[in-house]
């Protein structure tokens, strides 16, 4: 299963998790979604990591989500 693993990061504790993810999973790549955008069709597996602050998702990661929702909604 292919696994894309999406995250946005502003302390660096995000990115952290999102490398323990990625080293326990096989054929995953990790992309920051403010480096680099990826194509998301080619992945079976999404994973999404995001900060929260004040209650609320990084910016970047919610505009990824509102114009990617019907992609992700066939992916687990």
């Amino acid at each position: 299963m292919n696994t894309l693993i999406i995250y946005a990061s502003k302390t660096g504790t995000t990115e952290k998790c999102a490398n323990q993810i990625n080293r326990q999973l096989k054929n995953s790549k990790m992309v920051n979604i403010l480096e680099q955008n990826e194509d998301i069709n080619r992945y079976n597996l999404i994973i999404i990591g995001t900060p929260i602050r004040m209650g609320m998702i990084d910016k970047k990661i919610k505009k990824f989500l509102i114009s990617n929702i019907e992609a992700l909604k066939s992916k687990k």
